[in-house]
């Protein structure tokens, strides 16, 4: 079945209801090298685990999820020895896969509001955006409620020094 598609859908499923079957972690510092069955095309991958430089738990770099019985007992059994040294570790603990909310992740209805307010209030709020897309999509919303020329220089001028590197974003 090498390079086919997976048709059980139930691993499809599984995936979109966010329930892996099992969630493994790296067991210390340094980089760990796993081997995994990939649930939908059946072949074998390697996957590095290592912690980000700021040395934080990253779900995309220091965990796995197994989304398949059968990937599953492959994991196990290709990586026992890991498994035995404590180097990859069972993590037993639900991960949130919710993100923080922050002037970046706004609705278009929280955008449309903010656009509307005050202008000392969007400032405080737009001095918190560290994300192009954010502040491009209010300049958007700016433009759509025809908000003064002060208002609309005031976000042209973040969005250059976000671009320019000039904020630490």
């Amino acid at each position: 079945m090498n390079g086919q598609k997976n048709q059980d859908y139930s691993v499809h499923a599984l995936m979109s209801a966010d329930n892996p079957v099992a969630i493994y972690k790296k067991g210390h510092l340094g980089k760990v090298n796993v081997k995994r069955l990939n649930s939908f095309t059946h072949e074998v991958e390697n996957v590095l685990l290592f912690s980000p430089p700021n040395g934080k738990m990253d779900a995309d770099t220091c965990f796995i999820e197994l989304w398949s019985v059968e990937e599953h007992v492959f994991f196990k059994r290709a990586n026992r020895l890991l498994l035995e040294d404590g180097a990859v570790v069972a993590y037993d603990k639900p991960r949130s896969t919710e993100f923080k909310k922050s002037a970046n992740t706004m609705t278009d209805t929280e955008l449309e509001e903010l656009v509307n307010s005050p202008f000392m209030k969007l400032k405080k709020v737009v001095e918190s955006m560290t994300s192009e897309a954010a502040l491009l999509r209010t300049i958007q919303k700016a433009e759509e409620a025809q908000r003064p020329e002060k208002t609309m220089q005031f976000l042209r001028e973040r969005l250059s020094l976000l671009q320019s590197g000039e904020l630490d974003s």
